[in-house]
């Protein structure tokens, strides 16, 4: 055995991602990857009702038992926090099962407003499939890359904004398996679950407001946001268009922009104390700026639901 100064100064020059590959054969820290452990929580009862509910689905090629697993999660937005239900599909599976798979998490949760299924791998064969059969599926064309998805979803991790099933209270068995697909990542094994819960908070989260997402993806990976479609623009008159604003560089024009398209939308921000600063910045200018009297309540009113939240003296 070897002893625990040599081991601390071993951890200390090698650090946590090589130190735990080579002395305790965990290629991940302890303490968690890009997700920590200390930032999950947990809910013991559901919302009596959701804004939003998605099915998310990661496929691959076929069942082999060498290839990678069918995850599937259902996942649901309520006043301002993301719910992870208490449902999983985690297994290798063929097109044919894992098209009953999804068939059958539907007739589940009929309630769910969109199917969402990567369209990699046999995804595109089996949207196809599906499309004709159950209402809302839709193809999702993952950006960026896995690293930079996850690290994007990080911010809601560390906020306390998403909550997952208590497995006691629910009885889930896969929840420590989950847990450490989550926490270990990117030097887990296996990464379809991490996959499957990006895709389903990203996709609620830029569709269902706020694009604070886009701005940390944009600092995780140095590539500015897309620019959204003309069809997934909104076609009313922004009360914050038009106003004069100082010049900005290109990082701070983009946190302002979808800090005001999270107000605009209803939405709160999803920030942790370390970013916080810079998004009471850009809500203190968006104050300064807004037109009319609704839209500048609405902006000081996130100022100070934030400053409570991180006990912020100014």
């Amino acid at each position: 055995r070897l002893p625990q100064s040599f081991l601390d100064g071993q951890r200390l020059g090698m650090g946590s991602w090589a130190f735990n590959g080579q002395y305790q054969q965990s290629p991940a820290p302890i303490e968690g990857g890009i997700i920590k452990r200390q930032w999950i929580q947990f809910y013991r009862e559901l919302p009596p009702k959701f804004d939003f509910m998605v099915q998310s689905w990661d496929c691959t090629f076929s069942g082999g038992s060498d290839n990678d697993f069918v995850a599937g999660q259902v996942w649901a937005r309520a006043a301002g926090k993301y719910y992870m239900l208490p449902y999983r599909a985690y297994d290798r599976l063929d097109f044919a099962p894992t098209k009953t798979a999804i068939k059958s998490c539907y007739a589940k949760f009929p309630q769910v407003n969109a199917v969402l299924i990567e369209d990699k791998a046999n995804g595109p064969a089996i949207i196809s499939e599906l499309q004709k059969e159950i209402p809302g599926v839709i193809g999702v064309n993952p950006e960026g890359g896995k690293l930079a998805r996850a690290q994007a979803t990080a911010p809601l991790w560390e906020a306390g904004s998403i909550l997952l099933p208590d497995p006691q209270v629910f009885g889930l068995h896969w929840m420590d398996d989950y847990l450490h697909n989550i926490c270990t990542f990117p030097k887990a094994a296996h990464d379809d679950d991490v996959d499957a819960t990006s895709q389903a908070l990203i996709w609620m989260r830029t569709r269902l407001g706020g694009g604070i997402v886009d701005f940390y993806r944009m600092q995780a990976t140095g590539e500015p946001p897309a620019e959204p479609k003309a069809t997934e623009r909104s076609s009313a008159r922004s009360p914050f268009r038009g106003t004069q604003r100082e010049a900005q560089s290109p990082s701070d024009s983009a946190l302002a922009g979808n800090v005001l398209a999270a107000i605009e939308q209803g939405s709160h921000i999803d920030c942790n104390l370390k970013q916080y600063p810079a998004v009471r910045a850009a809500l203190a200018a968006a104050a300064g700026s807004c037109p009319d009297g609704v839209p500048t309540t609405l902006v000081l009113e996130e100022i100070e639901r934030l400053d409570q939240r991180f006990n912020w003296q100014s």
